[in-house]
């Protein structure tokens, strides 16, 4: 989830993980629907609600470089926003 919320891509989320795009996708998907949401930015803020994350890990992630709502500069392999 805090990879989501810094704005990491799939891809790089595989990479980091050594796992492949389509798996760190279905984990994505899956946590999604466990959270009753579609989006990153829902996921996190529920998270947030249900406790799962600090209320402090938004504000930060509003100062971390591609954090919610933000796309990285030269990140064109994002098919996850």
């Amino acid at each position: 989830m805090t990879a989501l919320l810094e704005g990491q891509s799939y891809a790089a989320i595989a990479r980091r993980r050594r796992r492949s795009v389509s798996t760190v996708a279905k984990q994505a998907g899956s946590a999604f629907r466990k959270l009753g949401v579609s989006s990153r930015t829902d996921a996190v803020r529920r998270a947030v609600e249900l406790g799962l994350l600090d209320q402090g890990v938004l504000a930060i992630a509003h100062t971390v470089p591609g954090g919610p709502r933000s796309t990285p500069a030269g990140d064109a392999d994002r098919t996850d926003v």
